[in-house]
């Protein structure tokens, strides 16, 4: 069983208390200290957690760039949308078009190309007639060799009644070219991690050009893609992925007619990859954080429990002195010491409505504050103790001492009336007599003590060191 005590870590460790009632010394200005203290650290307390709760502590966040190849997006949604701007004209009417929404899928291989019919994309409800409004449906892309396309190239083609069906008259074409500020608007939405609402928003990015029947315009369309860690777990780690479009770089080019491509348009843009891709971590506080935080600043606010436990140990310190020179000098507690804001330099001392010479008083109060001050270190108790030993062993043999050790006070168990007697009580009951009052006990005694007793074994102390001192010092002589 000593053995499995050995290990508890939680033993109890005797403290003398410096009074009955009190175990620690305590002052006001500790406590008015403490209170603010606690007062102030569950202010901050509550306004942590009020903050956690209503998600406005700021995330851990990081960011790194990686080489990612064959990264497969699919079913992107509408991030990618063109409109025409400033026609009176709908372009895409199905029965008399001017312009033809287009689509091939390429691979990492030029010959590798899917041609997607302008009748698909009017049937994936690509084309929006009231708006004016093209959104290509359905888009996958993947940075590198695998069954999706490497890049997609995405076009509007004047409308040729040799390749396409319900074209509009030329006439009509003519004049939807002909009509002023005639623009086109590319749209791009990425998006982007709110870390206060929790929730992905989309970015809009908006490109327009001007539309040129005798140029071809093409933009190169780079995707950057992200992903998207989210650790949000009050308590321990969990964390949700996915992959996001969150970035867009832009190429743009004016081709005259000399330019020959295998297909002829009048707006292209080249839709790809980036095989650079983001990789975003987002940390949400947790609570273990949270406490951490509050206590550090209680921490930081114990700092001044240093200065106020200094002080109490110096309050302490001059209590303990002037309760050692009250014992020995009982009437000490009936002087009235007036000092400034009662921790100053005595001005003033009063004795029974008469003032003491102060000169003299302070030689004496100075020199007794010394003497208890000794007399409340270890030291100076055991060779107290030491003394009164070596005294008692002089009176009183050394067999008869050792009689003392089995020797004590008889439990009295008699019982007068449900009334408990001392046998001190019992044995003056039984003898009749009165008890003796301490007045008494003065007169017979008739004790007289000198200022000289309050450091009796101080002094013998100080000489005998004294003595030690000269003698090293006149050894030290001798070697020189």
């Amino acid at each position: 069983m000593d053995f499995i005590a050995s290990f508890d870590k939680f033993g109890a460790v005797y403290k003398p208390k410096i009074k009955q009632e009190q175990n620690n010394y305590q002052t006001v200005l500790g406590g008015i200290i403490s209170i603010l203290i606690y007062l102030v650290s569950f202010i901050y307390f509550c306004y942590k957690i009020y903050q956690f709760g209503k998600n406005e502590v700021n995330p851990i966040q990081s960011i790194a760039y990686e080489y990612t190849e064959n990264l497969i997006i699919t079913d992107i949604g509408d991030f990618l949308s063109f409109q025409i701007l400033g026609t009176q004209i709908n372009p895409f009417n199905k029965t008399a078009q001017v312009l033809v929404p287009m689509i091939i899928y390429q691979g990492t291989e030029m010959t590798d190309s899917v041609f997607v019919p302008y009748e698909n994309i009017y049937k994936n409800e690509g084309i929006n007639f009231e708006t004016q409004l093209y959104t290509p449906k359905n888009l996958s892309l993947q940075n590198g060799e695998g069954d999706y396309p490497h890049k997609i190239l995405i076009g509007l083609q004047v409308c040729d009644s040799k390749q396409h069906r319900n074209c509009a008259d030329d006439t009509i074409i003519d004049q939807f070219f002909n009509q002023n500020n005639l623009l086109i608007k590319t749209t791009v939405i990425t998006e982007q991690y709110n870390s206060f609402s929790r929730s992905i928003n989309n970015m809009s990015t908006e490109l327009i050009f001007a539309i040129d029947r005798t140029t071809t315009f093409y933009q190169r369309l780079i995707m950057q893609a992200q992903l998207l860690e989210i650790d949000d777990g009050p308590l321990l780690p969990a964390y949700n992925s996915r992959w996001i479009f969150s970035d867009s770089l832009v190429q743009t080019q004016s081709l005259g007619p000399s330019y020959k491509t295998n297909f002829t348009a009048m707006f292209i843009t080249e839709l790809s990859m980036s095989f650079v891709t983001q990789k975003k971590v987002v940390q949400y506080i947790k609570v273990a954080q949270v406490l951490a935080d509050v206590g550090s600043i209680f921490s930081s606010l114990m700092l001044f429990s240093i200065i106020i436990s200094s002080f109490n140990e110096f309050l302490m310190e001059q209590e303990l002195i002037q309760q050692v020179i009250e014992i020995y000098y009982p009437q000490f507690s009936k002087l009235q010491l007036k000092r400034l804001f009662n921790f100053g330099p005595i001005s003033e001392v009063r004795f029974q409505g008469k003032t003491v010479d102060l000169e003299q008083f302070q030689k004496f109060y100075k020199n007794a504050k010394t003497i208890a001050k000794n007399k409340l270190t270890v030291h100076s108790n055991i060779y107290q103790t030491s003394r009164l030993q070596f005294a008692i062993q002089g009176l009183i043999a050394r067999e008869a001492l050792k009689k003392l050790k089995s020797q004590g006070i008889k439990l009295n168990l008699n019982y007068d009336n449900n009334t408990f007697k001392s046998p001190r009580e019992n044995q003056v009951q039984a003898s009749k007599s009165p008890v003796i009052e301490y007045q008494e006990i003065e007169d017979h005694i008739n004790l007289q003590f000198i200022d000289e007793d309050f450091d009796l074994f101080e002094q013998e102390d100080n000489q005998q060191h004294e003595k030690q001192k000269i003698i090293d010092e006149i050894q030290e002589q001798n070697l020189h």
